[in-house]
Parts: structure tokens; sequence; C-alpha cells
């Protein structure tokens, strides 16, 4: 069974949160949803969406934490290339995450993942 990696309330969310609607706001931006592949180590924090196009940005945590630019529906048809689980679905949305639930920073905090100093806003900082 595949998984819906896009649902109606992250299509909702991003009426709000569309593309460039967060920018400046760093570790405070909201998640609308988290992706990850249950065989590595990459996560996808999606922070602003366009349901026409799929296309989604938010910070990718793989080797390095970086933002990004990622395309939604390229992630919903990858699948795994290898092993046991050769051609099931690569990468999963986390269901314990709601759309506007939560800050990038915590959503992090809360998966375990290295907040980095440039996630960090500036008062923060400086503390």
């Amino acid at each position: 069974m595949t998984q819906k990696l896009i649902t109606a309330a992250i299509t909702n969310a991003s009426k709000k949160f569309g593309l460039y609607s967060q920018d400046g706001k760093r570790g405070k931006a909201v998640v609308l949803a988290r992706f990850f592949t249950p065989a590595s180590n990459m996560t996808w924090y999606l922070t602003e969406f366009d349901p026409e196009t799929g296309d989604g940005f938010g910070v990718v945590v793989g080797c390095e934490t970086e933002w990004g630019y990622f395309n939604v529906n390229e992630m919903q048809n990858a699948k795994m290339q290898s092993g046991l689980f050769r051609g099931m679905q690569a990468i999963e949305r986390d269901i314990y995450v709601s759309p506007k639930k939560q800050t990038l920073i915590e959503c992090m905090k809360a998966n375990g993942d290295r907040i980095p100093s440039w996630l960090l806003p500036e008062e923060e900082k400086a503390a």
C-alpha cells in the first residue's frame, strides 16, 4: 500500500504557507509535514508548499542539514532500489506531525535532529 505524502490538511495549510511565505523566519517557520526514508537518514521538513506544482521548500537533513527545494510529487513516486523492500515506497510521511502545530525547531527537537546555529533566531544566537 502506498501512503499519500500530501493530505487534504497539508493542501489546505499551503494556502497560508505557499512558497516564499515564511522567508526569514528560520527555526520559527511552521512545519506542514515531515517526510523521511526508513532505510536511511534522510528527512525533509516541509515549511512551504505549492500544491499545483508539487514544489516544496524546507530543511533537509541528511549528511548535512540545509535549506532546500524538493518536489513532493517526485518523492511520492520514489521506490526502494534494492534489498528486501525493492519496489516499495522509499519516502514516508510522519503521521504524528500535523500541519501548523509545531515550529521547525520544535519538530526537529522532537525527532532528535541536531539544530544548526544558522536556524536559530538572532536573539537566541546571542544568548
